[in-house]
């Protein structure tokens, strides 16, 4: 109960634009290259509403923020865009809501010693979008957290999930 209160009442978690509603600049995530503006970007707890074209490189670095050198954010980063525009697009949410909540859910899950990769989330969560279940991506991080309390594991809270498509 607690941690779905957390999850909802969250700074920068507002959903005041959809991402049908603003038009993005992917060009804007390549710029942020040397090293002052990665530290910049990978020190931010959140994304705010100007920063929603670096949403997926934001999440590469959130996710290897022990090497941010490493040559793997950079193939990450495709991976997470395309996610997050998936999500964006089929759940009708803005791409910096879906990168926030993401990093949110699994720092959540790791305060409960419970560790998975921002790219999993991201993968399960389309895949529960894929089926059609019916929800926004809050709906889809509180509903995962919860399950995931009760001490299942990833695979079985998207399969849980997914099967109670309506």
């Amino acid at each position: 109960m607690i941690f779905t209160f957390i999850l909802v009442n969250l700074v920068g978690c507002d959903n005041s634009t959809s991402s049908a509603a603003v038009i993005e600049k992917p060009a804007l995530a390549n710029k942020i290259s040397n090293k002052s503006d990665l530290d910049n970007l990978a020190s931010k707890a959140f994304l705010e509403i100007h920063d929603r074209a670096i949403a997926g490189k934001w999440l590469a670095l959130k996710e290897h923020q022990s090497d941010r050198t490493s040559r793997r954010i950079d193939v990450d980063v495709k991976k997470y865009e395309e996610l997050i525009r998936f999500l964006a697009d089929k759940l009708r949410e803005d791409t910096r809501m879906v990168a926030n909540r993401t990093v949110q859910t699994r720092d959540l899950l790791e305060e409960r010693n419970i560790h998975e990769s921002l790219l999993s989330l991201l993968d399960g969560m389309a895949d529960v979008a894929r089926t059609g279940v019916v929800g926004n991506y809050g709906s889809y991080c509180q509903w995962y957290l919860n399950l995931r309390q009760g001490e299942i594991d990833h695979t079985a809270a998207i399969a849980k999930m997914k099967s109670l498509k309506k």
